[in-house]
């Protein structure tokens, strides 16, 4: 199983990439900022089997590489919890993902964002 969204970047964003500038990690920040739901959403995805919520989500800023090509990817990194009162349970533990990204069109600012592949276990035989 593996995850992906779509988000679209800002103009000054994808310039910037375009021009391979020192800028670009700033301004993708802060797009991926502006659209954190999106990426809460991807990485809860991959948590909604286990019944897990996902919360506090951040991109780390050192993490983030981008070419001229629109490729790249980033370290998310948030909490999972779960609570269950009947079992007497309450547990929250940090995480991080790797997130690709691919810039699709440089026009409209069309970025796909991929999550990590998890691998689902197959069914016992009996």
């Amino acid at each position: 199983m593996q995850e992906s969204t779509t988000i679209f970047l800002s103009p000054p964003t994808i310039q910037h990439i375009l021009e391979n500038s020192g800028q670009a990690t700033a301004s993708l920040l802060q797009d991926l900022t502006t659209g954190i739901a999106k990426l809460e959403a991807l990485l809860l995805s991959y948590h909604f089997q286990s019944r897990e919520r996902v919360f506090n989500v951040s991109v780390d800023e050192r993490s983030i590489t981008v070419n001229a090509d629109g490729n790249g990817h980033f370290t998310a990194v948030y909490m999972i919890g779960v609570f269950n009162a009947c079992a007497d349970i309450d547990h929250t533990d940090a995480t991080r993902m790797k997130i690709d990204l691919d810039v699709k069109n440089f026009e409209t600012g069309e970025t796909v964002l991929t999550g990590e592949l998890a691998y689902e276990r197959g069914p016992d035989e009996l």
